[in-house]
């Protein structure tokens, strides 16, 4: 799905992610492949954990690298 919001000086904002990037994959699977509740806890880790998300802007794919907090 796509981005919607970003908050400022949040670990989101920290990797770079931007309103409107389409997240393609998280820690190496696809988004088609998971079901929400997969995605909800990959991204509700212990906080510290480094999640490489995948993501597409612009047509280009690239992935960041986003250190989970309690606030995402």
């Amino acid at each position: 799905g796509k981005v919607s919001q970003v908050i400022p000086g949040g670990p989101a904002a920290a990797c770079g992610v931007k309103v409107g990037d389409e997240v393609i994959a998280l820690a190496g699977r696809s988004i088609e492949d998971t079901t929400s509740h997969e995605r909800h806890r990959t991204l509700t880790a212990q906080v510290g954990t480094i999640v490489p998300v995948t993501l597409k802007r612009a047509g280009m794919k690239f992935t960041v690298k986003l250190k989970l907090a309690d606030v995402l």
